[in-house]
């Protein structure tokens, strides 16, 4: 009978030892292992207020698997304790190991970004202080043995702040901004800026996160608008609900009906009296649901183009390109109002595949801090 050394150099061997019952599983669960342990399976983990998803890869543009769950850190505020979050994580990872018969040794990292750091997430790591780039967010990395959620080690990554808490007034609160997840977007996104040359990303979503970068690739720092949570509240829970029927813009946004709602909000300098005009032109105009929540979305993305312009007068940020990661209404919505206003330096970010971007950023973090302990810097 051949040996277990005689498979890793005759195939045929393989071939017939495969066909003798017990021994032949035996050889194919060996020959399985053997080609686990030829991958790297890092597990990336995004939470947020209301969802959680678990990724996992095995480079760094291969996505193989993924969970999402609807709980978030939310959840802890209203219950007064993390356990309902760190059993939905624990059932997510380990669903996700069973989906591709792998078991925890195989895993060569566990990284955690977003609102999982926080005082209701898993464990409250500290913001660190901007500037910061690739190379301080991987020494700021936290890690943890937390059981209830992973057998293994898990790696935190550190939100970024403005500056130090010390150094906040009421004199000065405009100047202070916090973030958790988005810098680890920001780290897979700063490879598209070129060489020595910095950025303002912008990062649509509930809470909308408008990110300066330098020309060393280092955050700098972050300011952030509620445009997406107002325009939910808007849309769902007031006046404005009939007319919009509840519900958001899904496709394309209408163009001009957009730019009718940005100059009402900008001309009558009220968001209040704009987005009401809504409701006006629903009554009284030829206007479908499209065009409606069209000018209700460029009501409300006003005051984000503004917070933007008022920022980009600061003379480092002239020339800078705009780059928006985002998807949808929007971001289109964004774009299309900064093009009018004359940004033509402005651009959607279009990836090639529909990888997150909190995954592609963790990988780069793993890797320097891979780089770090090796030497290899």
């Amino acid at each position: 009978m051949s040996s277990i050394r005689d498979l890793y150099m005759f195939p045929v061997g393989i071939k017939r030892l495969e066909t003798q019952g017990r021994m032949g599983s035996t050889v194919n669960s060996c020959i399985q292992r053997i080609e686990i342990m030829k991958h790297k399976y890092l597990i990336t983990i995004d939470g947020g207020t209301s969802n959680t998803r678990v990724y996992l890869w095995d480079g760094p543009d291969n996505l193989i698997g993924e969970k999402k769950a609807s709980i978030g850190v939310r959840n802890s505020a209203i219950d007064g304790n993390n356990h309902a979050l760190c059993h939905a994580l624990h059932e997510m990872l380990m669903e996700l190991l069973q989906d591709e018969r792998l078991n925890p040794d195989d895993i060569i990292g566990v990284y955690v970004s977003g609102m999982l750091t926080s005082a209701a997430g898993i464990y409250e790591l500290p913001h660190i202080t901007a500037p910061v780039g690739l190379d301080e967010l991987a020494k700021g990395v936290r890690d943890l043995h937390l059981p209830e959620i992973w057998p293994g080690s898990v790696s935190l990554i550190p939100g970024v702040r403005n500056t130090e808490p010390d150094q906040v007034f009421l004199e000065n609160l405009s100047g202070m901004d916090v973030m958790r997840g988005e810098e680890t977007e920001a780290i897979a996104l700063i490879p598209e800026i070129s060489e020595g040359q910095g950025a303002v990303l912008i990062l649509p979503g509930s809470h909308t996160k408008v990110i300066f970068v330098d020309s060393a690739h280092k955050i700098v720092r972050s300011l952030t608008t509620m445009s997406g949570e107002l325009l939910q509240l808007l849309t769902q829970n007031s006046i404005l609900a009939d007319t919009t029927k509840k519900e958001f813009l899904s496709g394309t946004p209408d163009h001009s009906f957009l730019m009718a709602g940005y100059h009402e909000a900008k001309q009558s300098r009220s968001l209040s009296r704009a987005v009401f005009l809504t409701r006006v032109a629903g009554m009284f105009v030829n206007m479908d649901l499209v065009s409606v929540r069209s000018f209700l979305l460029g009501a409300v993305l006003e005051n984000d183009v503004t917070v933007i312009q008022s920022e980009w007068k600061v003379a480092e940020h002239f020339n800078e390109p705009i780059c928006i990661a985002g998807k949808g209404p929007f971001a289109t919505g964004l774009y299309d109002l900064l093009q009018a206003e004359g940004y033509s330096n402005s651009f959607i970010y279009r990836p090639k595949d529909n990888r997150p971007l909190s995954g592609k950023g963790a990988w780069k973090i793993y890797e320097e801090r891979s780089n770090d302990i090796s030497g290899k810097r």
